[in-house]
């Protein structure tokens, strides 16, 4: 069984609640491959809500409104 990755509340510019553009794009990626966000999200601690507006924006407006 998978640990879920550990959750730090920190509010940084690099804490995982702000993830890079490339992370951003490879989860999405990742998740266009396989259809399956749940994986995904429990690999690396970031929610499916997250993941599922990561892609809506990418497929919105590409790359570009993925960045913060």
């Amino acid at each position: 069984k998978k640990e879920k990755a550990s959750v730090d509340y920190l509010d940084t510019p690099n804490h995982r609640r702000h993830p890079s553009l490339e992370f951003k794009l490879s989860i999405i990626r990742c998740c266009i491959e396989e259809e399956d966000i749940k994986p995904a999200s429990e690999e690396t601690g970031h929610s499916r809500e997250s993941i599922y507006l990561w892609r809506r924006k990418y497929v919105i407006g590409g790359a570009t409104a993925l960045t913060n």
